[in-house]
């Protein structure tokens, strides 16, 4: 099985789906709808399990909030451990995400962001036990 049917059908919390985001917008997560949702225009390459992964980073945090959550906060989250899970799977998405934690942290006061550290750990060590789980089962 490859990775990103492994994330979708085996860790992803909400249904995944594929469909032309006209805004730029490589995915985004619906909380609404209780669904991912990819650009068509990145399937098949490392963009699309960079953005799945930042997707379900979202689909887990969010969820798991007692009280709306600061959105820039929100994406340093998930942009934080999905760069975590994507070193751990030996995907380097450096070159994009140090870029997009910059841009959404740059008004953040380090109190604001040290408080995240806990958070994006254990969504990292999370994602990543589901995926190692997963990769067990398929080789049965």
């Amino acid at each position: 099985i490859g990775l990103v049917p492994l994330l979708i059908d085996h860790v992803s919390p909400v249904p995944v789906d594929y469909e032309d985001i006209i805004s730029g917008a490589h995915g985004y997560y619906s909380m609404s709808e209780m669904r991912i949702v990819i650009d068509t225009k990145i399937q098949g390459t490392e963009q699309e399990i960079k953005t799945l992964l930042h997707e379900i980073m979202h689909a887990y945090h969010l969820t798991s909030c007692e009280e709306e959550p600061d959105k820039r906060i929100a994406e340093v989250i998930a942009e934080s451990a999905a760069f975590i899970v994507c070193s751990w799977l030996g995907l380097d998405s450096s070159c994009y995400s140090l870029g997009y934690v910059c841009s959404w942290s740059s008004d953040k006061t380090h109190k604001e962001l040290t408080a995240s550290l806990d958070t994006i750990r254990n969504l990292s060590e999370d994602v990543i036990s589901r995926i190692e789980k997963a990769m067990m089962s398929d080789d049965d």
